[in-house]
This record gives C-alpha cells, structure tokens and sequence, in this order.
C-alpha cells in the first residue's frame, strides 16, 4: 500500500510540475507586462485567456474521457488504434477551424494593445508606432 501511494505521488508531482512552470514563468514576466501594456490592455488579454478556456472546452469535447474509455474497453489492438487515430484526427481537425475562424476573424479587426505592438512578437507584425510607452 505505501509503494502505491509513492508511485500515486511521484506521478501527481510530474503532472503538477508543467503547472507549477506556468505559474512561475507568469509572475517572472509580470515586469515585462507592465513595461508594455496599459490596465485596458490587461483586461483585453485576460477576455482572450478566458475565450481560449472556453475554446479549450469546445474543441476537445470531453474527448480525452471518451478516448481513454473506448480505448480501454477495447480487447483487439486494431480497435485501438481506430480509437487513436479517430481522437487525433478529431482533435486535429477542430483545433485548425477554431484556429483559421480566429485567425480570419483577427484580419477584419484591429488587434489587441490598442494598435500598439511590441516589435517582433508572434502575435502582431512589426510597424514603426511600436515600442514602448
């Protein structure tokens, strides 16, 4: 029983550390956020934080839950590999609509920052009213 309940922790830690990174990396680049961006500017990208929650929830469906049933309920090794390939392609195929749908709809309105961009991000291209304030 004590050996379960060490491997049940050691796994819970590996799964917690990729949480924990975030988290840390979040507070590190608090400085950064505040060099560049007004508190309009905070408000703006947390709506985009919590729209990709959302997104995050549509697009997966329940899949990893529907994956990991189907997937251990079946005996033959070909089934299982239909359950893999058909959850892949799934999530595949969804995460490219939301994904070209968001990024159509980003060309027809103006971008985040109230027009201001910081030069050479992924996020916006480079343009000369850039910089910081």
């Amino acid at each position: 029983m004590l050996q379960r309940l060490k491997e049940l922790l050691r796994h819970s830690a590996i799964y917690g550390v990729g949480s924990i990174i975030a988290r840390v990396l979040g507070v590190l680049l608090l400085p950064l956020y505040t060099r560049y961006l007004s508190p309009s500017d905070y408000g703006q990208i947390e709506t985009l934080v919590a729209l990709s929650a959302v997104l995050t929830a549509l697009v997966a469906q329940g899949m990893k839950s529907a994956f990991f049933r189907f997937y251990f309920d079946s005996a033959e090794p070909e089934r299982r590999h239909l359950v893999v390939r058909t959850a892949f392609w799934y999530v595949m195929a969804a995460s490219t609509v939301v994904s070209w749908r968001a990024l159509s709809s980003r060309r027809r309105s103006p971008g985040c920052c109230s027009g201001r961009t910081i030069t050479g991000t992924w996020w916006s291209p480079p343009s000369s009213a850039s910089g910081p304030r």
